[in-house]
């Protein structure tokens, strides 16, 4: 079945989604993120957000550099949904959130986007130890609030990642986020990271059971089908459309 074009994504095929996440793997470790659709609709029920957008971390322990993700609610001026005190109290709710799972911690090491590929500068084997009593979000009941940081923890580690890295976050807009759950069939999306034929930052959406393994579909040949990959521009160091910058998780790096 062809996938619908929506706003800000467009079909890839599958072949092509694969030398991508293979070229963005070859120069860099942190390889994709997984988070669960009913963690993704509370953080879209704060606050009238329209979309989420999301940032990618370290945190940084001696030598050892783990990545991380966060996840904000954003407004209809393109603007993080987050506390903007110049000096909250650790007690305030701070509107970033880190329930999202990167790889490595949480990967698919048989799909085939997964490459065991990549330099070794960040993450490492205590990295990649899956999450603890991860609490998955229900229909009726959010349990995002056990996943907030406080500002100076995700303004430290987004600011580690910028210093570091040209991506800077990714942005999905609320009615595609919807689509590509209901065009999957899923409850859980994996987005991968790749580089385009143009060395250009790209995101692609493949669907996710509920043991954290990809979903590919495949047409009546066993070929797999297309997949989702951004259209609109992401969030870089030279490309700012999709940024906000007037966030505090936004490093002028």
């Amino acid at each position: 079945m062809a996938l619908k074009k929506l706003n800000t994504y467009e079909s890839i095929k599958f072949t092509l989604a694969e030398k991508y996440t293979e070229a963005w793997q070859d120069q860099n470790d942190l390889k994709a993120f997984l988070f669960h659709r009913n963690d993704i609709e509370c953080v879209l029920s704060e606050k009238n957000a329209i979309a989420v957008r999301f940032y990618m971390g370290l945190k940084v322990e001696g030598e050892k550099k783990c990545p991380d993700m966060m996840v904000v609610g954003v407004d209809d001026n393109n603007l993080d949904i987050i506390n903007r005190k110049e000096n909250p109290t650790e007690q305030e709710p701070s509107g970033v959130y880190n329930f999202t799972i990167p790889c490595p911690r949480t990967c698919d090491e048989l799909s085939d986007l997964y490459f065991h590929t990549g330099p070794g500068t960040i993450g490492s084997e205590t990295c990649a130890i899956p999450a603890e009593g991860r609490t998955i979000s229900t229909k009726t009941q959010c349990n995002i609030a056990g996943y907030q940081l406080s500002r100076d923890t995700a303004e430290t580690a987004t600011g580690e990642w910028q210093a570091l890295f040209d991506l800077k976050s990714v942005r999905f807009e609320k009615d595609d986020l919807t689509e590509i759950f209901t065009q999957y069939n899923v409850d859980q999306i994996r987005v991968y990271f790749g580089l385009d034929l143009d060395n250009t930052e790209r995101v692609i959406i493949v669907g996710v059971d509920a043991n954290d393994k990809d979903v590919f579909k495949e047409d009546a040949a066993g070929k797999k089908e297309d997949l989702y990959i951004n259209s609109n521009s992401l969030c870089t160091k030279t490309s700012v459309t999709t940024c906000d910058q007037t966030s505090w998780l936004y490093h002028t790096v």
